[in-house]
């Protein structure tokens, strides 16, 4: 091709500048670039793939389309999964049971009421619902530890222990910048 001749610098150099050129052409004729994009579609379908196989790696896409791909990417990436609701919602039923089982105490203590006596039914309901709420929230959080972060380790380890190996050793020479990327994560 023309451009073998080059080094890698001058062809970047001539893309950024051949670049340029097409933007400012772009604007100065106010060429709309929805239109541009799907004539290059065009041609690159007629084109071929015998003609020019390179083509089919290139992404012809429109602002549009980035931002609607990149907004669709977010509200998936940003969507509860049911299990993450189901915790949610075991963690407010422990803590509205253990609001409750708090004003029952405050009861017995100025009232004389034996809402939370070993014996008390009412007591017992809220320190099981507490319990199960807590134990559920509990299996939830367990499973996503081994699903998110367990395993991948472990496939990581077999596949690859020389790598692991190196990986922990970085991490135990710069205890510091561990911790603080760590942090940042949470």
């Amino acid at each position: 091709m023309a451009f073998e001749d080059l080094s890698d610098e001058e062809l970047k150099d001539a893309l950024a500048d051949a670049y340029l050129v097409l933007r400012r052409i772009q604007q100065l004729r106010e060429y709309d670039e929805t239109e541009i994009i799907e004539s290059s579609r065009a041609h690159a379908e007629e084109l071929g793939t015998d003609q020019a196989r390179s083509l089919e790696d290139i992404e012809l896409r429109t602002q549009q389309e980035v931002r609607a791909e990149t907004r669709a990417a977010l509200l998936e990436r940003l969507e509860e999964n049911p299990w993450e609701r189901n915790a949610n919602r075991l963690l407010k039923v422990a803590g509205g049971a253990f609001a409750v089982f708090l004003l029952l105490s405050i009861s017995d203590r100025f009232f004389g009421s034996s809402f939370v006596a070993p014996e008390s039914t009412i007591g017992g309901l809220v320190a099981l619902t507490i319990i199960l709420s807590l134990t559920g929230l509990l299996l939830i959080k367990a499973a996503q530890v081994l699903k998110q972060d367990v395993v991948p380790l472990v496939r990581f380890a077999v596949d690859d222990p020389r790598e692991l190996i190196r990986y922990t050793r970085d991490r135990l020479r710069r205890p510091v910048q561990t911790i603080k990327k760590l942090w940042q994560q949470l």
